[in-house]
């Protein structure tokens, strides 16, 4: 009797934690999504009770895998994710500081000199900035801080095929330029789209763009 007893309260013991362990990975969803997801797991592996097979499939269905919180949060500040969700742009006045969000730890910290209401454009690996306004856009190199060497038209800029090309959209006109990368660009436009007319360049034909 003594024996089953003692197995019984250690059952309950069980579902009793695992709820608790169940509610907390609930609580936890929004803000740290993948420790939610590994105390679903636990939850369930304590005692299969109905809140810890919620939480598992709530786990399953979970659309978020981590969360990000800017340890130096400060207001003013704001923030770009590139294309390719690993790198998180922070810029607050002309400080510009690039995190790299698998590691979570800050990957390149420069001071800019970019307008405060400037539109941007950051490439999918993190490594190219365009800023640009109404007099010119601009364009660094975020792994040395270096500035990139050409002459773009005020417009709001959109990067392309890892920084090669600069599309550059100013009402109702959109022209695409070289960037070059590290190597610099400018000069006239590959591209002019302006409403319905559309002009190429004499020097890109037969050129490819980069992939």
């Amino acid at each position: 009797m003594t024996v089953r007893q003692g197995a019984e309260r250690r059952h309950e013991t069980a579902e009793t934690v695992a709820r608790t362990v169940a509610a907390r990975a609930e609580s936890l969803r929004s803000a740290d999504p993948r420790t939610a997801m590994k105390l679903s797991v636990a939850a369930w592996r304590l005692a299969p009770v109905p809140e810890a097979r919620n939480a598992l499939q709530r786990s399953l269905g979970q659309t978020d895998l981590g969360a990000f919180t800017d340890p130096g949060q400060s207001g003013g500040a704001a923030y770009r994710l590139a294309d390719d969700g690993k790198s998180l742009l922070k810029q607050r006045s002309d400080q510009v500081e690039v995190w790299d969000l698998s590691t979570e730890r800050r990957t390149a910290e420069h001071r800019l000199p970019v307008p405060a209401d400037a539109w941007t454009s950051l490439t999918g690996d993190g490594r190219v900035y365009a800023a640009g306004d109404e007099a010119a856009v601009r364009m660094w190199n975020l792994e040395s801080g270096a500035e990139i060497e050409g002459e773009w038209p005020g417009g709001k800029p959109a990067l392309h095929a890892r920084g090669e090309l600069v599309s550059i959209s100013n009402g109702f006109r959109t022209r695409l330029y070289r960037a070059g990368g590290d190597a610099g660009g400018g000069g006239g436009p590959l591209l002019d789209v302006t409403d319905r007319a559309i002009t190429t360049s004499p020097t890109a034909a037969g050129r490819r763009c980069p992939r």
